[in-house]
């Protein structure tokens, strides 16, 4: 091997594996970073700055403000403590309130059953924000066993079911990432690293790809855009 792009899901427990790994080839971070590990960089979203685009959007959407939950895998999880922390920051001084943060260990049953217990536990909840791919999906199926509540979405990614919230008017938006250019911009400073060519690192090893709001009116214009990527992939496998 020349060279390792990795997605750490712990980044404090897989630390000392990546530093044993940097003594033979650089190890970029993708998508998680481990900051504290001997990575070249990290290439990815600032979570933290997803985090406030998303609490914007809530914040707009409730335009009369209320209250709000939110929805996470787990906080241990560097990049869903962050989201959550950016979303805290964008409705703090706002007259939106986070009431509560519901955690689901990354279990998409428990997911929905953590948005019943918010809708039962608060019937006034005007706002709900979903950090991992699926919260959102599972928030709008909770939210059909109420129909007397009226709650704003607002999730991340791109799973088929968050897109296709977003395009029947069921979700505010969702903030998707772009993790193509994350693995694309990896595997191309690995190579250019192994050709012994220059790459440009910025002096906090941070590369920040950024994130794009999907809304009703560029929701197929997205979709287009995936099948493509996905097709291009198709392709490629095929000659393997």
């Amino acid at each position: 091997f020349k060279g390792v792009a990795i997605s750490p899901l712990n980044p404090q427990s897989i630390g000392r594996i990546l530093d044993k790994v940097s003594e033979y080839m650089p190890v970029i971070c993708q998508d998680s970073d481990a900051p504290d590990c001997k990575r070249i960089c990290y290439i990815g979203t600032n979570n933290i700055e997803v985090g406030k685009v998303a609490g914007e959007q809530l914040k707009q959407a409730l335009a009369e403000g209320g209250k709000v939950a939110v929805f996470v895998a787990n906080l241990d999880i560097a990049n869903q403590r962050e989201r959550y922390e950016g979303v805290a920051m964008a409705l703090k001084d706002s007259n939106c309130e986070i009431v509560e943060v519901f955690t689901d260990q990354t279990d998409r049953t428990g997911a929905q059953a953590n948005v019943r217990t918010a809708l039962a536990k608060y019937p006034d909840l005007k706002g709900i924000v979903g950090t991992a791919g699926y919260n959102a999906p599972a928030a709008i199926m909770a939210i059909k066993d109420y129909p007397g509540h009226s709650v704003k979405v607002v999730g991340f990614d791109e799973d088929i079911d968050t897109l296709e919230a977003v395009r029947n008017g069921r979700m505010v938006c969702t903030v998707t990432q772009q993790p193509y250019e994350f693995g694309y911009s990896s595997i191309k400073m690995l190579a250019k690293l192994h050709r012994g060519e220059a790459v440009d690192i910025p002096e906090d090893q941070k590369i920040y790809v950024p994130v794009k709001v999907i809304t009703t009116a560029n929701v197929d214009e997205f979709e287009q855009d995936i099948n493509k990527k996905l097709s291009k992939l198709n392709e490629t496998i095929k000659l393997f």
